[in-house]
């Protein structure tokens, strides 16, 4: 009884052992590494996937375009500038970290670059990109091609925070938020079992409300999704 409790146990172990390796080959999520530079009046921190340029491009000329703006703005403040800006002991700040989202077919790279550049608090904006496992662009039309997603997904991310912010915003900011127009809808991520749609900061309503994630159900998404990733 004993070596047959055994033989089970070694043959689940077995293919836990097989799920984990091969669901792990089949994402290839990227290595991250950070990088640093300080000044005496700014420091800029950076976390996202190594060989950025190389491999995600869509991500790196993000991140690049928003690091040298910043530089740009702040690199040559003069004393009167300082001054001017009330920093006193502060320094301004620019730090863009990077986690991840994955399905069984892709991995979401959620990019959040935050900025401090005086005044109460900073400002968050998030941006994300999604790959497929040989690291090809999964973006709008990739996943919904020529169809009209936008007013279902306006009619669902507005029910859905409705119900859940209730009377911490405004029926006006919720609806010009999730409204199917400009870049409203631009930011989601996958999952195997939803479409997450991020909403930044002010977009639905006051600071307070922070940056508000809605996950879409894939069945909700039928009748507009293409492709199956």
């Amino acid at each position: 009884m004993q070596r047959i409790f055994i033989v089970i146990c070694f043959v689940i172990l077995l293919a836990l052992g097989f799920v984990f390796f091969w669901r792990a080959d089949a994402i290839k999520i990227a290595s991250f590494a950070t990088n640093t530079i300080e000044t005496d009046f700014y420091t800029i921190s950076v976390t996202q996937p190594k060989d950025a340029e190389k491999n995600f491009p869509e991500l790196f000329a993000v991140t690049k375009k928003t690091i040298n703006e910043f530089e740009k703005q702040y690199e040559n403040l003069s004393e009167e500038d300082i001054t001017k800006l009330d920093l006193g002991d502060k320094t301004y700040e620019l730090q863009i970290d990077t986690t991840v989202a994955t399905s069984s077919k892709t991995v979401s790279y959620i990019v959040s670059m935050y900025q401090y550049t005086g005044g109460a608090h900073g400002t968050t904006i998030v941006k994300t990109f999604t790959y497929d496992n040989n690291n090809h662009f999964v973006g709008e039309k990739e996943l919904f091609g020529e169809k009209d997603w936008r007013p279902v997904v306006s009619a669902l991310t507005y029910q859905y925070l409705k119900e859940k912010l209730k009377d911490a915003t405004t029926e006006q900011a919720l609806k010009e938020g999730t409204a199917p127009v400009g870049e409203n809808l631009a930011v989601w991520y996958l999952k195997d079992d939803n479409v997450v749609f991020v909403f930044g900061q002010y977009q639905i309503g006051a600071y307070v409300l922070g940056i508000q994630e809605v996950p879409v159900p894939r069945e909700k998404l039928a009748e507009v999704l293409t492709h199956n990733y």
